[in-house]
């Protein structure tokens, strides 16, 4: 079952399984005419209150994508509060992205949530990877993964594989591989039309080597153009396992 529901620049996506779970898709949106200091404080606000009214504890947080329009002035204060930092051993893979948001604002937030019937436990691995387990089932979510090329010229293609092999290694060392695991990935690419033909190259021929078939494994976005945190990045990826 699906419900949709939007107001006040707050809408949500609810699924409702046949084991009675329910997985909920936030978006909230503040006014664009307020400065970004209150737009934050007004999204914060607004999530904290879709939360309750949706009856999610804290502890339902999966996946949080922060969209920013600047974010080499705005991501000190993001990262310090509760939409991007882990509180009270509570990990949420969490994503933010140079992407400014419509119409006019300066920060908007997807937020993916998980009201489980069976217990669910989330474990951060690393830095940019959080292990969510339930029914039996694991659930790899790695965010902001970004790699700085080590020559000074900028090259999308190294940074692609450096990218990968992280995500690879990392599913490796669960007992997975990128073939028979991989759900989903979202790749932002600053200037694309500098930088997508050695991303989409090097994604292709990394795709191969693993023995995907791309026709039958549709893994995911192929760009979206935005602005990795990191600023020396010129690509960013977030994949679920």
């Amino acid at each position: 079952m699906l419900k949709v529901i939007a107001r006040d620049g707050v809408s949500f996506k609810r699924f409702c399984g046949d084991d009675g779970d329910e997985e909920y898709q936030i978006v909230i949106v503040p006014p664009g005419h307020l400065a970004f200091e209150a737009q934050l404080r007004h999204m914060q606000a607004a999530y904290e209150d879709v939360q309750k009214s949706l009856g999610l504890d804290a502890d339902s947080a999966v996946f949080r994508r922060l969209f920013l329009s600047d974010a080499l002035n705005q991501i000190a204060l993001v990262k310090d509060s509760d939409l991007a930092a882990d509180r009270c051993g509570n990990p949420v893979a969490t994503s933010i992205v140079q992407q400014p948001p419509l119409p006019g604002g300066k920060i908007a937030l997807l937020a993916y949530h998980i009201n489980s019937k069976a217990p669910m436990t989330k474990t951060r691995l690393a830095a940019r990877h959080v292990l969510v387990t339930r029914n039996g089932r694991r659930h790899l979510w790695s965010a902001g993964l970004g790699s700085l090329p080590s020559n000074p010229e900028p090259d999308a293609a190294e940074q692609t594989n450096a990218i990968f092999a992280t995500l690879a290694d990392t599913l490796h060392g669960l007992g997975g591989s990128l073939a028979a695991n991989c759900v989903r990935t979202w790749i932002y690419l600053r200037n694309a039309d500098v930088f997508y033909q050695g991303m989409v190259t090097a994604r292709r021929e990394l795709f191969e080597r693993a023995g995907l078939d791309l026709v039958q494994h549709v893994l995911g976005r192929a760009a979206v153009v935005g602005l990795p945190r990191r600023m020396g990045c010129r690509a960013s990826t977030t994949a679920v396992w």
